[in-house]
């Protein structure tokens, strides 16, 4: 009976495959009862069914394998470690393809993935049977690890202009991409990067490493300190020096910078413009808005928020001096030189400082008032009285209290003086240059042209002729007239002090500068003019810290310098043409511009105010710097932002593009607070944040 149904298989399989051939009948009959099958197979499904079915029917015939997998995991990061369950049925034999180059013949294997990507693996199954393949496409997904930024640099420290080699060090998944941070504005995409830091501060370095699995960035805070240019010393000549700051002398007033208001005659300044004419005229130079501050940085070279005087220092003692303790002032570096100044002081507070801060401040003597003309004497000690000058008529520029270096008795002098103040101080300092031994440092402040507006005596007046207009010649009916006229008087002693300090050194150096921009009663310009009254002395506007500059004498090359500097530098130029060596935290040399090279030294300059006063507030011991009311601006070659603090910590930011609007009349971030950058376009963003983070590298943002 097997074989009939063998027989009787084989007839079916013949029936269902090739239904015209010739068969038995009892074959034909049986096909639909043969082995159980139901229901009856028919052509054409049925040669399938019967073909599976054949292994029942003849148990010596193997059924085909099932190739089927899986994987776990399937998707993570490298390594990843995936293993593979073997679901397949009928087969004897296995080659596994896991799609990355690799193969296994195991079983169930395991495979790691080193690389990312996506990965097609396959199963071929072979058995008695045959041979079957599973392939499932992209199947195990293998993402990268993210990079771990890190990096080292070196030095991490020194003087300007400083270079650093920065060396990437990222680890983890795969780097492809760099972003480097410098906090100074600058940024760079090489693996390997070096900077040349041109500004003093702590900067923060970030690197910000990606590749495909990711980004990360490391950040280190204050990872390169820059100091102020290291002072070089120089070879002889060491020359005698004389420094002459004025008082409230925008560059609207000097007519060799030719920046008045439209249609408005400066005054006559003869004599400051041939010094301009034969040295450097520094286009674009930085004071603070008023002039103890501007006063304290030149003598230290060291920024308001460092020294603690952001404010005036009144006769009062209400507001903190300039500490001549904490402090590194500019005649204590100048080994082996003679000082003395003369003319306006304003550094000291009475009760904390007295007569004796600039003898303090070491400076060899000293000659001139305490304070403005018009302030009463202060109060210097047992045995000395301060005088009553109210006999002698209304205090000003005839009749006001001179201060003098103490003799043999060991006391200072204040006594009532009636030369006029100008005259005063340009007679003290021809008699300085006169007396004192070489090399010197004479430091010449004069009271004019600040208020009280007293008109110069007609002897001052400049000859006829000697310019298209003369204010002392005129009606002088205004406060701006009459300003004007005390600054032309002050030209003319000017020029005859510098003729008779030339007479004893023909090779001596000058270096004039202002305090800060013109005050708001000699300023003549118009609403939102760049010398609008409004914003003059007294505010961080370009009318207010932008003052005239000239270096002339000695070896010094004749020319225009256009680079940003600041008061702060004149501390590092003085020690420079002294031949001293020292250090100037805030201080950039100005002797290469005076040889000729007007390569910029500086990438920003700063100014502020704030009160109160503090005593050097990053020294030891010393209360920190916490001012109620703060107001900082700094700019670069083209942007400008000011930053305001209120007494109620109130923020407010002002941004202007000084290419294109010079008078700051046009603030590119409207409304109150900070600055949002709303409508900027990526340059104007990019420098607004490049500002940004100059201060919080100075610290004051």
């Amino acid at each position: 009976m097997r074989g009939l149904s063998i027989h009787v298989a084989f007839a079916c399989v013949q029936l269902e495959l090739f239904p015209d051939a010739a068969l038995p009948g009892s074959a034909i009959v049986c096909c639909d009862r043969v082995a159980g099958l139901h229901p009856p197979l028919r052509p054409p499904h049925a040669a399938v069914s019967l073909l599976l079915a054949l292994p029942l029917l003849l148990p010596g015939l193997q059924a085909p394998p099932v190739a089927q997998f899986f994987g776990s995991p399937i998707v993570g990061q490298t390594p990843l470690a995936v293993t593979f369950t073997n679901l397949t049925t009928g087969a004897t034999s296995y080659l596994w393809d896991f799609g990355d180059g690799n193969q296994s013949t195991d079983t169930s294997p395991g495979h790691v993935y080193t690389t990312h990507g996506s990965y097609t693996v396959s199963l071929t199954a072979t058995g008695p049977g045959g041979v079957d393949v599973e392939t499932k496409n992209a199947y195990i997904t293998v993402n990268a690890l993210p990079p771990v930024a890190d990096f080292t640099l070196t030095p991490d420290e020194g003087f300007l202009p400083l270079d650093v080699q920065f060396t990437d060090l990222s680890s983890g998944g795969p780097t492809t991409g760099w972003l480097w941070n410098f906090g100074d504005g600058q940024t760079s995409t090489l693996q390997h990067p070096s900077h040349t830091y041109a500004t003093r501060g702590n900067f923060t370095v970030s690197l910000q490493a990606s590749g495909p699995g990711g980004t990360h960035t490391k950040t280190v805070a204050g990872a390169v300190t820059v100091r102020g240019q290291k002072i070089r010393a120089r070879t002889l000549p060491r020359r005698n020096v004389v420094l002459v700051i004025l008082d409230d002398v925008g560059v609207d007033r000097v007519a060799a910078y030719n920046e008045g208001p439209p249609g408005v005659l400066p005054p006559c300044t003869p004599n400051l413009d041939a010094l301009a004419a034969e040295g450097v005229l520094f286009r674009n130079a930085y004071a603070s808005p008023l002039c103890s501050p501007t006063r304290a940085q030149i003598l230290t070279g060291r920024h308001g928020f460092r020294t603690g005087i952001g404010d005036l220092i009144t006769f009062s003692g209400s507001t903190h001096g300039l500490s001549a303790r904490h402090e590194t002032p500019l005649p204590r570096i100048l080994a082996g030189y003679s000082t003395a100044a003369v003319g306006k002081w304003h550094l000291a507070n009475p009760t904390e400082n007295g007569l004796a801060h600039a003898l303090d401040m070491d400076f060899g003597f000293f000659a001139g008032s305490m304070y403005n003309l018009g302030t009463v004497g202060v109060t210097c000690g047992d045995g000395c009285t301060p005088p009553d000058c109210s006999s002698f008529g209304t205090s000003g520029y005839y009749n006001w209290i001179k201060t003098t270096s103490p003799f043999a008795n060991g006391l200072f002098e204040q006594a009532c003086e009636s030369t006029y103040a100008t005259t005063d101080t340009a007679d003290d300092a021809i008699e300085r240059a006169q007396s004192m031994s070489g090399p010197w440092f004479l430091q010449v402040s004069f009271n004019a042209p600040h208020l009280p507006y007293d008109l110069p005596p007609s002897h001052l007046c400049p000859p006829g002729g000697t310019c298209g207009f003369q204010f002392c010649l005129g009606g002088n009916a205004s406060p701006a007239e009459m300003s004007n006229s005390i600054l032309e008087a002050l030209d003319l002693e000017f020029g005859r002090m510098v003729q008779a300090i030339r007479a004893v050194d023909p090779e001596v150096v000058f270096v004039v500068i202002s305090d800060n921009g013109t005050t708001e009663a000699a300023a003549t310009g118009a609403a939102n003019d760049c010398f609008d009254p409004a914003r003059s002395k007294g505010t961080v506007y370009e009318g207010g810290i932008r003052v005239p500059l000239i270096v002339a004498g000695g070896d010094v090359e004749p020319g225009e310098c256009t680079a940003l500097v600041g008061a702060t530098d004149l501390y590092a130029t003085i020690a420079e043409l002294a031949g001293v060596s020292g250090y100037a935290e805030d201080s950039i040399s100005l002797v290469p511009y005076l040889r000729g090279d007007m390569t910029p030294r500086r990438t920003t300059v700063y100014a502020e105010e704030f009160s109160p006063n503090f005593i050097s507030p990053d020294q030891p011991g010393q209360p920190a710097f916490a001012p109620t009311v703060h107001t900082r601006a700094i700019r670069n070659e083209r942007y400008k932002l000011i930053r305001f603090t209120s007494s109620t910590g109130a923020e407010e930011e002002l941004f202007y593009d000084l290419q294109t609007d010079p008078c700051e009349s046009l603030n590119l971030c409207p409304g109150f607070g900070n600055c949002t950058g709303v409508g900027l376009d990526p340059s104007a963003l990019a420098n607004l944040q490049a500002l940004r983070d100059e201060l919080s590298a100075l610290g004051v943002y």
